[in-house]
């Protein structure tokens, strides 16, 4: 395999650990709503869950079925509170403060995209959900100036596995499939899309994910990626 002229890279739980962020910030939001309400937190937490389920089904695999605000404006309707348009807004600000706070890169992943931009390989995020909440993560995360561009599945108008946000990063970079790689976590979407218009699939691997076998390369953290690119390449 050729040194690539790109790198396309997914950006929640393949840059930093998501669940650890996603889960402080759903127990400070449920304990505001609970302290706002009667409602129990058991209640809230089933609310939620329901909610999650049914804004998802009804709008299908688009940016919008990712909207937590939506998430909370369902689960306070189905609570039997209303819209709550002042509370829903309040809660949705809590859970993302909460979380951008408490987002922090994987061991070594700002390094290797500073040596991806001392060896003039440009990065693009593939990542699913709406801009702006991708973007502010980006800015938290204080990796944006090593990003080239950002396609988000709220521009690309669908999610991955769809073609459309893979070709998408493409035409901005104005590069063929085989001029690049896509890093991710999660084969079903990273790996197939890409895979599907030939572009190799690098594998971000943790402790309980088993290495997909259609993938170029599995890896674990980001220091063995960049030994690896390094001794295969040897990018200048």
């Amino acid at each position: 395999m050729s040194i690539p002229r790109a790198i396309l890279l997914d950006l929640d739980n393949t840059l930093y650990p998501y669940q650890t962020a996603h889960q402080a910030a759903h127990q400070l939001m449920v304990e505001t709503l609970c302290r706002h309400t009667s409602i129990q937190p058991s209640d809230a937490e089933s609310a939620i869950s329901h909610a999650k389920q049914m804004v998802k089904s009804r709008l299908g695999a688009v940016a919008a079925s990712h909207h937590r605000l939506l998430y909370i404006q369902t689960a306070l309707e189905q609570l039997g509170l209303r819209s709550q348009v002042v509370l829903s807004l309040e809660l949705e600000q809590i859970y993302w403060h909460c979380f951008l706070r408490s987002m922090v890169l994987f061991e070594g992943a700002y390094n290797w995209l500073d040596q991806c931009r001392l060896w003039g390989i440009p990065v693009v995020i593939v990542t699913d959900l709406t801009v702006q909440i991708q973007f502010r993560k980006l800015a938290y995360l204080a990796i944006d100036p090593l990003i080239h561009y950002v396609v988000t599945s709220e521009e690309a108008g669908c999610e991955k596995p769809n073609p459309a946000p893979f070709e998408l990063a493409l035409h901005k970079l104005q590069l063929q499939p085989a001029d690049t790689i896509m890093v991710g976590d999660n084969p079903a979407t990273d790996g197939r899309g890409a895979m599907a218009l030939g572009i190799p699939f690098f594998h971000k691997l943790d402790t309980h994910s088993v290495a997909d076998q259609q993938a170029s390369l599995g890896f674990y953290d980001y220091a063995q990626l960049t030994h690896w690119m390094t001794s295969q390449w040897n990018p200048i």
